[in-house]
């Protein structure tokens, strides 16, 4: 069964699936954009300054795009994951950093 659900929530996230398996999904998706994020950085802190500034308006738009992507994982398992599984997960859903949760906020 959730070999079947996983499947179908891999094309799809909008069918419905048992609320574990999707909120498992949902994590891992979300464990997987802070994952990139992190490797990204870790790479534009490798380049040379003169390549950095040649890509720097397209990091920032891929950053954006990674932080919208994660805030809306963020959100639906909020909205969708049961509560006593949510209580579970809530520690990886907080922001930790105080210069983190400002940058979000704008």
């Amino acid at each position: 069964i959730i070999a079947h659900d996983e499947a179908l929530l891999l094309d799809d996230l909008s069918v419905e699936a048992s609320p574990l398996v999707h909120a498992l999904l949902i994590f891992t998706r979300l464990k997987d954009a802070v994952a990139m994020m992190r490797g990204f950085l870790t790479g534009m802190l490798a380049l040379p300054e003169p390549a950095l500034r040649e890509i720097y308006s397209r990091a920032v738009a891929e950053l954006v795009f990674i932080l919208h992507r994660q805030w809306e994982y963020v959100s639906t398992l909020q909205a969708k994951t049961p509560r006593e599984l949510l209580a579970s997960l809530s520690a990886a859903l907080q922001l930790k950093s105080d210069l983190l949760a400002e940058v979000q906020s704008r």
